[in-house]
C-alpha cells in the first residue's frame, strides 16, 4: 500500500504543469503570417501563452476577455496554442471571433517532432484547458492559472512579469 501511494503522489507531480520558478522551455512555432516564433527570441521582454482549443467552452468564454486585456496592457507576446485543433481550424476561429490582441501559434505546414503545438503543449505539461503560462523577461515561470480566469486576475499576474 505504501509504494502505491507513493507512486500516486509521484504521479501527480509530474502531471502538473510547469510551475512558478521553472525555466520557461523553448518552442518554435509560427503564426499565421508564416513568421516563426520563438521563446529564446521573446527573451528580455514578458510573454503569456495560452492553451486553448476551439471546442472548449470556457475557452470561448475567456479568450475575447484575454485578448481584450491584452489590447488595454499593450502587450506584445500573448500567444494561443492548441494542441489538439489542427493550424486551419485554429487561424479560423481567430480571424472569425477577431482576436486580434492574442495571436494564434500554429504548427509550420509539414512539421514533425519538437516544434508542434501538441509537443508544446507537452514540454509545459498542460493537461487540459485553458491553461495560461506567464512568463517574465529572463525566461522563468512567473505564473500559471488553469481554468477560466477572471479579467483582475490577468491583470495581477501580468504584473508580475511585468516588473523590472
Amino acid at each position: 500500500m505504501r509504494v502505491l501511494t507513493t507512486l500516486l503522489l509521484l504521479s501527480l507531480g509530474v502531471a502538473q504543469a510547469v510551475r512558478p520558478g521553472d525555466v520557461a522551455p523553448n518552442f518554435s512555432l509560427k503564426t499565421e503570417a508564416g513568421k516563426t516564433v520563438s521563446l529564446n527570441s521573446l527573451r528580455g521582454e514578458p510573454v503569456v501563452l495560452t492553451f486553448w482549443a476551439t471546442w472548449c467552452l470556457v475557452c470561448k468564454e475567456e479568450l475575447p476577455e484575454l485578448n481584450q486585456e491584452a489590447r488595454a496592457a499593450k502587450l506584445k507576446n500573448m500567444y494561443a496554442v492548441s494542441a489538439t485543433d489542427s493550424a486551419k481550424d485554429a487561424l479560423a476561429y481567430f480571424r472569425k471571433n477577431e482576436l486580434g490582441s492574442v495571436t494564434p501559434l500554429v504548427d509550420a505546414p509539414g512539421t514533425k517532432g519538437t516544434s508542434t503545438a501538441a509537443s508544446v503543449a507537452r514540454a509545459y505539461r498542460i493537461i487540459g484547458q485553458p491553461v495560461s503560462v506567464f512568463i517574465d523577461k529572463a525566461g522563468k515561470v512567473s505564473a500559471v492559472h488553469s481554468g477560466y480566469m477572471p479579467p483582475e486576475q490577468f491583470r495581477v499576474y501580468l504584473k508580475t512579469i511585468q516588473t523590472p
